[in-house]
């Protein structure tokens, strides 16, 4: 998101629900949590085996939590959760539970 500041401003009014984001922007925030939750779980599954510790992967799992308790997020999440493995989704969802 550094290198394009644009991605942060959307990831930002998609976090608040704005309701103007356009296709291509639901789109491309998609394709967004598709990466980050992906690379989210590397690493659960690296702090399930002891080589990431457990106080990262609560960092590393807040953040995630924060990027799906949206409208957009939720919708994301309940097309595209069969594409993670169950252990780990599990463990996203129930943490989003959680949160709410």
């Amino acid at each position: 998101m550094v290198k394009d500041p644009s991605l942060a401003l959307l990831v930002n009014r998609a976090i608040l629900n704005d309701p103007s984001l356009t296709d291509e922007e639901r789109v491309r925030y998609n394709y967004f949590l598709t990466t980050f939750v992906r690379r989210g779980e590397s690493a659960y599954f690296q702090s399930s085996e002891g080589t990431l510790q457990m106080e990262t992967w609560k960092g590393i799992k807040e953040t995630i939590v924060i990027a799906l308790r949206n409208d957009y997020g939720e919708a994301w999440i309940a097309d595209s959760s069969s594409r993670f493995t169950k252990d780990y989704i599990t463990e996203i969802k129930g943490a989003l539970n959680e949160a709410t």
